[in-house]
């Protein structure tokens, strides 16, 4: 099981360090790096993520794959990743050091969720609009969700924007349960 508080912790401990630096950027980069190349080494990725196996070992395993790929700076990092056992926190690390990074800039991430892929112009728009209404710079993340039936569900932090298909007819059902439309319905026939 994932502990997405000690991942907040390391990454927010890794952005502080790269900040004092000036280095924000490279280490998000160093990471992006990291995961890539463990990506596409399964065997080296599965091995320093047992906890079974030696710390020393997985160091050195680590230090062999991204030897030449990360800086210094990142590479000591990983070794106290594996050095605690964390070495499966890697991804949820990037992901809360990203948030970190962007929210440094003033920039927040929109999760959004279509039931088609949206088209560029439709990105632009909802860029814009999210733009307006949260009065910071957005980024999106787009995922596909054929179950949302049509529309778009936005999500900025803690705000939900719900103008999807299924939320709508979620809505309507709630409003007509509340306001007994069945029941009065069915008074009305007998």
């Amino acid at each position: 099981m994932r502990d997405t508080r000690a991942a907040k912790r390391y990454a927010k401990a890794l952005f502080e360090m790269a900040l004092e630096c000036g280095i924000e950027r490279e280490i998000y980069d160093d990471l992006q790096a990291a995961l890539a190349r463990l990506e596409s080494m399964p065997p080296v990725k599965s091995y320093v993520e047992q906890p079974f196996v030696p710390a020393a070992a997985k160091r050195r395993a680590i230090e062999v794959a991204l030897n030449g790929v990360v800086s210094d700076a990142a590479l000591d990092f990983l070794r106290v990743l594996v050095a605690r056992d964390r070495a499966d926190q890697l991804d949820a690390i990037t992901v809360e050091y990203r948030r970190l990074w962007l929210a440094q800039q003033g920039i927040e991430t929109a999760r959004v969720t279509s039931a088609v892929p949206l088209k560029p112009e439709e990105t632009a728009e909802l860029l814009r609009s999210l733009s307006r209404v949260t009065g910071s710079r957005v980024e999106i993340e787009a995922t596909v969700d054929p179950g949302i039936i049509g529309g778009v569900i936005a999500i900025v932090g803690d705000r939900v924007w719900d103008g999807s298909v299924r939320g709508s007819l979620s809505r309507l059902r709630a409003e007509m349960k509340a306001q007994d439309v069945v029941g009065r319905l069915r008074a009305s026939r007998g």
